[in-house]
């Protein structure tokens, strides 16, 4: 078997900033560095709404694995396979992942999936998709989630993969490779809801000042009010 570049020699531990060269701890450091910078984003994600293109994706990467790998948000320059399943060769990874955002751009980004069955069932159908190129040396799983959650998110719908049992999303991402969506469907219907409506609070429209404008010069007419101030009793002279 030949040496995995993005391996320490004679091990199978990846390079990294840090120099860990054992590979429970820079799982550990791997998890920790990663879920905090998860957390960060989605914060930032509520407000910024960000278009979810191709480099929004690669940027998920590098801002979660940056502290540990100087490939970090960049795909892998080696073609992999798991369990016998081999992924996209690294030579089209560009083209493919892009082609994949794109039919997710054509779609809206799947904003028009009201039912939430349809939604289940299509975020399914992408998701598979992306795990299925599998772009990165790692980390796909965690920024496939992230990106995934954010799409749910801005379709009016909340993801949370902590809800599905870990064995049961290897074996729904596994049959999903293996051409069988049903599994990987079943853990979108899990982890999927709806998110509550959120009700409009009235802005300061003009049509609002307007008529706050209004009752002010009525209540200050009637001696509802206080002695006016200058400012106000300019709104009396005005309304006049």
């Amino acid at each position: 078997m030949s040496q995995d570049p993005y391996c320490y020699p004679n091990s199978h531990v990846l390079k990294n900033n840090l120099g860990i060269e054992i590979s429970a701890e820079l799982r550990s450091r791997e998890y920790k560095y990663a879920g905090a910078h998860a957390i960060r984003l989605k914060k930032e994600f509520r407000k910024t709404n960000p278009v979810l293109n191709h480099e929004f994706y690669k940027n998920l990467h590098k801002e979660m694995f940056q502290d540990l790998y100087k490939w970090a948000g960049k795909y892998r320059t080696i073609d992999m396979s798991k369990e016998g399943n081999s992924f996209s060769t690294n030579k089209h990874l560009e083209r493919t992942m892009s082609d994949s955002i794109g039919i997710l751009i054509d779609r809206n980004f799947l904003k028009d999936k009201k039912d939430r069955f349809d939604f289940v069932r299509e975020a399914a159908l992408h998701y598979n998709s992306f795990n299925v190129h599998h772009p990165f040396r790692e980390g796909n799983g965690r920024t496939n989630q992230l990106y995934f959650e954010e799409l749910g998110r801005q379709a009016g719908y909340d993801i949370d993969f902590k809800k599905v049992p870990k064995h049961v999303y290897h074996h729904a991402v596994k049959e999903g490779f293996n051409g069988n969506l049903e599994p990987l469907a079943k853990c979108f219907n899990q982890i999927t809801r709806e998110l509550p409506k959120e009700i409009e609070k009235p802005g300061k429209t003009q049509d609002n000042v307007k008529t706050q404008k209004k009752s002010l010069i009525e209540k200050l007419k009637r001696g509802f009010l206080p002695i006016p101030p200058k400012s106000a009793t300019r709104l009396i002279e005005d309304s006049v």
